[in-house]
């Protein structure tokens, strides 16, 4: 699925703030889960799908190159048969390909919002990808005033849609009316200098 602008948005912010902060640093996301946030929407005919991450695992460094992780088990809908049936081999098949990954090439300032390419691989077919993602920046001496966490810090948003069927996921006839074959998704994510504790 095109969490890939999730992810690449994530990563597309991270490589803005590289650009504003010391050559050589490396920028990382999913190290707060409360400023980790993607939620995902399918509308079909007779049932609407709602669903969340809030775990993302990465990192971009300052020449704009990088690669974000989520975990198709972090994918939650509210109802365990659901996710489940979400991690099977019909859908986005956990247990062959256990992540959705996005690789970021390139980031590009365009006035207020970052322009980047990169490519998802979402169920072992990857993708190239290009979109924009708005950025706001705080640094370290605001982040540690207002309690945001240690290191300067980064805020990715974005929405868009994404086709299923454009990574292999492909809708049964037989639920076609209960799940849509186009999702809407939201991303709010936050990326740190200050690397993640091992």
């Amino acid at each position: 699925m095109k969490f890939n602008r999730v992810f690449l948005l994530s990563s597309v912010a991270l490589l803005a703030f590289a650009s504003n902060a010391a050559a050589g640093e490396t920028y990382y996301f999913g190290t707060n889960a409360a400023r980790t946030n993607i939620s995902f929407v399918g509308e079909a005919e007779l049932e609407t799908i709602l669903g969340y991450t809030n775990s993302v695992s990465g990192s971009i460094d300052a020449d704009g190159k990088g690669e974000l992780v989520i975990a198709v088990a972090d994918l939650k809908t509210g109802i365990d048969m659901r996710d489940e049936h979400l991690r099977g081999a019909d859908w986005l098949d956990a247990s062959n390909n256990p992540n959705i990954v996005l690789k970021l090439t390139s980031l590009k300032a365009n006035g207020k919002k970052y322009t980047y390419k990169g490519t998802l691989e979402i169920k072992g077919k990857s993708q190239e990808i290009s979109g924009e993602a708005k950025v706001k920046f705080v640094d370290a001496e605001k982040a540690a005033k207002f309690m945001i966490g240690d290191g300067a810090w980064v805020n990715v948003k974005t929405s868009f849609e994404i086709k299923l069927a454009d990574y292999g996921v492909n809708v049964p006839d037989m639920v076609a009316s209960k799940v849509s074959g186009t999702w809407s998704i939201d991303v709010d994510l936050w990326g740190t200098t200050q690397a993640p504790k091992s």
